[in-house]
C-alpha cells in the first residue's frame, strides 16, 4: 500500500502518469426527461463533455426471438433513441452502460427471489452478444431514424458492458468471474463485429466488497485482476498459467469514498476508494508488462460523487468540507491516467438512498461541489517548493493565474497555460502552508484551497466500512 509520505511526493512532483485527456460527463435522469435543459445547463456550468446512459436489457428485450437485428419489431428502442438523439443533440460524448438481463436469458436452479434480485441471474451470454450487436448496429451512424425520416440515428462508439458486477444487486451466479468473463466476451464480439473502432469497456466496478457467501461479493481489485489472467502477490501481480485474458478497451471504476477522506485507502486491500486509485494503474501496466493485455486500455471512472451533510447527516461531509474533498479526488484519479469521470447525479434527492450526491441542492441551487468538480484545483507545499494543479471549466487554452492569499490580498505566483483537455500544473516558490487559487484570465475562479496535506482517514463509523 503506497504510504502517505509517497504519495504527497508524487503530488509535489507532479504526475508521469496522467492522460492527455481529462473528460468529464454526467448521468441523471434530468439528462433523459422531455426537457432535458436542467440537465445540459449543469454539464455546460462543468464544460461537461460526456453523458452516460444506462440501457437495461429487460426494457428493451422484454421479449425472446429479438435477435441481433436492431430492426426487429419486438425490440423496443424508443427511451433510449431519445436519450441518444437529445445527447447528440448537444454534441455529447454517449457512453451507453448496458446491464440487467430479462427473464428469458436467466439461467437453469435461479435461487428464491428472496435470495436473488431479479434480472442478475446467470444471464446467456450468446444472447447477450446477440443484444448488444443489436445496439451497436443501431447506433453505428448508418441506421434510419424512425421518427425522423431522411436522417439517421447518432452514432455511438463507448459501451460498457454491465454495472458493477462485482455486486450482487447487479450480477449473480453460481461463478460470477466466469459468468462475467462469458458475458463480456460475447458482448465485446457482437459490438467488434460492428465497428473494430467502437470502444468496449469493463463495466464500472463497485469499490467495496461487502456481502460474504457464495452469492456474496468480490472485491475490485481482484475480479479485474482474474479478467486480466492475474493474481496479486503482496503489491504486485503474476501471470496466472492457462488463462485467456479478456480484450477490452476500458476499465470502468466506481471510486466512492464514503465517510473518510480521498486520501484514505481502502480497509482491504483489493478494494478501491480515490486513495486506491494507483492500484488499478499498476495492475494495468503490470497486465501490458506480462503480456495479458493488448494495447493501451483506458481507466475510466463511470460513476462517481461526494456526499454532503446537510442533507446527508450519516455520511455526508459540510459543503466546504466536502468541496475540498471533490477537488483533491480529482486530482488523485487524473494523476492515476484517469481519462474519464463521470458524476451522478445533478440534484440531491430526498429520496435517494444515499442522498446528497448531488451537484446542485434539492432546490436547484448549485453546491461547492458544482464548483469543485467543474474547475477542480488543488496545491501543496514542500519545504520552499510549491506545486498546483487545477481543470479550468472552458474549452481551448486558457491563461491562468495561479494565486497566493496574504495580507495584501491575492497574489500571483506563477502564470500558466492548460492543455488542450483544460488541465494545468504549476510549480512556484512557497514559503509554508497557505490559501491558493486559480484564476482564469477573462474567465472564472476556482474555489481557495488550503495547501497543507489531507490525513488518510475515517470521517465517522459505517456498518460496511471501506
Amino acid at each position: 500500500m503506497l504510504s502517505l509520505i509517497a504519495t504527497l511526493a508524487a503530488l509535489a512532483l507532479a504526475s508521469t502518469t496522467a492522460q492527455a485527456s481529462f473528460q468529464l460527463g454526467l448521468q441523471d435522469p434530468r439528462l433523459l426527461a422531455a426537457d432535458p435543459g436542467v440537465g445540459y445547463r449543469a454539464l455546460k456550468a462543468i464544460n461537461g463533455s460526456v453523458v452516460r446512459i444506462n440501457v437495461y436489457w429487460p426494457a428493451v428485450a422484454p421479449k425472446p426471438g429479438v435477435g441481433s437485428d436492431p430492426a426487429n419489431p419486438l425490440y423496443r428502442w424508443t427511451g433510449t433513441d431519445a436519450a441518444v438523439r437529445t445527447a447528440a443533440r448537444h454534441h455529447k460524448r454517449i457512453l451507453l452502460d448496458v446491464y440487467g438481463a430479462p427473464a428469458w436469458t436467466e439461467g437453469p436452479n435461479k435461487p428464491a427471489p428472496t435470495v436473488v434480485r431479479e434480472g442478475t441471474w446467470a444471464p446467456n451470454a450468446a444472447l447477450f452478444g446477440q443484444f448488444m450487436h443489436a445496439i451497436a448496429a443501431r447506433y453505428d451512424g448508418a441506421f434510419a431514424d424512425p421518427l425522423n425520416p431522411g436522417t439517421n440515428l447518432p452514432r455511438i462508439k463507448d459501451y460498457e458492458i454491465w454495472n458493477e458486477e462485482n455486486l450482487p444487486l447487479y450480477l449473480t451466479a453460481p461463478n460470477r468471474e466466469a459468468e462475467y468473463r462469458a458475458l463480456f466476451v460475447a458482448g465485446y464480439a457482437g459490438v467488434k463485429a460492428v465497428d473494430r473502432g467502437d470502444r468496449v469497456a469493463i463495466g464500472g466496478l463497485a469499490p467495496i466488497s461487502y456481502v460474504g457467501g457464495p452469492l456474496g461479493s468480490a472485491s475490485p481489485l481482484t475480479m479485474a485482476a482474474d479478467l486480466m489472467c492475474l493474481r496479486r502477490v503482496g503489491t504486485h501481480f503474476v501471470k496466472v498459467r492457462g488463462c485467456r485474458a479478456v480484450r477490452f478497451d476500458a476499465l470502468a471504476i466506481h471510486p466512492y469514498t464514503l465517510a473518510a477522506t480521498p486520501t484514505k485507502h481502502a480497509y482491504h486491500y483489493d478494494d478501491l476508494l480515490v486513495g486506491d486509485m494507483q492500484k488499478l494503474r499498476t495492475l494495468l501496466n503490470s497486465a501490458r508488462h506480462l503480456h495479458t493485455i493488448q494495447g493501451k486500455p483506458q481507466l475510466w471512472v463511470t460513476e462517481w460523487a461526494w456526499l454532503t451533510n446537510p442533507p446527508n447527516a450519516g455520511l455526508g461531509d459540510n459543503a466546504t468540507t466536502a468541496a475540498r474533498y471533490v477537488a483533491y479526488a480529482m486530482y488523485e484519479m487524473w494523476n492515476t491516467g484517469t481519462s474519464m469521470v463521470v458524476w451522478q447525479t445533478i440534484q440531491d434527492f430526498a429520496t435517494a438512498e444515499p442522498s446528497g450526491g448531488g451537484l446542485e441542492t434539492e432546490a436547484g441551487q448549485p453546491k461547492p461541489d458544482m464548483r469543485a468538480f467543474g474547475f477542480p484545483f488543488i496545491a501543496s507545499v514542500q519545504g520552499k517548493r510549491g506545486y498546483a494543479w487545477g481543470r479550468v471549466p472552458l474549452p481551448g487554452r486558457r491563461k491562468v493565474f495561479v494565486q497566493h492569499h496574504t495580507r495584501r490580498g491575492w497574489t500571483t505566483v506563477e502564470t500558466v497555460r492548460t492543455s488542450g483537455d483544460g488541465t494545468f500544473q504549476a510549480r512556484f516558490p512557497a514559503k509554508g502552508n497557505g490559501n491558493y487559487r486559480a484564476r482564469v484570465q477573462h474567465g472564472p475562479t476556482s474555489l481557495s484551497y488550503f495547501s497543507a496535506k489531507i490525513p488518510g482517514q475515517r470521517t465517522r463509523q459505517t456498518v460496511n466500512p471501506g
